[in-house]
């Protein structure tokens, strides 16, 4: 039971912190993170946080994304506060074989 509430806890704390990461100020527009100015929270990470909490490597935190993300902000931030990443949508039919005929693209999957 500790493990299930130790695991939700770090969901919840994964769920703040991507809301806190992804509601710009009032002020502030989409346009004006440029690559290389991803918000980096004050405070312990998440990647700190579950490393010290399960040293023994049982818990490995991940997100999902896809292909858009690479080089931008929010590339910046999944990198720096998950062990890993996972595809999204890039290995979906409907995006690489999306007419069912002998097309297909692989260039968003293989990146």
């Amino acid at each position: 039971m500790r493990k299930v509430i130790s695991i939700f806890i770090v969901l919840m704390i994964l769920q703040v912190t991507f809301c806190v990461l992804s509601c710009s100020k009032p002020e502030e527009k989409e346009d004006d993170i440029t690559l290389g100015e991803a918000p980096e929270p004050s405070g312990q990470r998440l990647r700190s946080i579950v490393t010290s909490n399960y040293s023994d490597g049982s818990i490995i935190i991940g997100a999902t994304t896809g292909a858009w993300s690479f080089g931008t902000p929010t590339g910046e931030i999944l990198d720096r506060e998950f062990n890993y990443v996972t595809p999204e949508n890039d290995f979906k039919q409907w995006n690489i074989h999306p007419d069912n005929s002998d097309n297909w693209n692989w260039i968003e999957a293989d990146a």
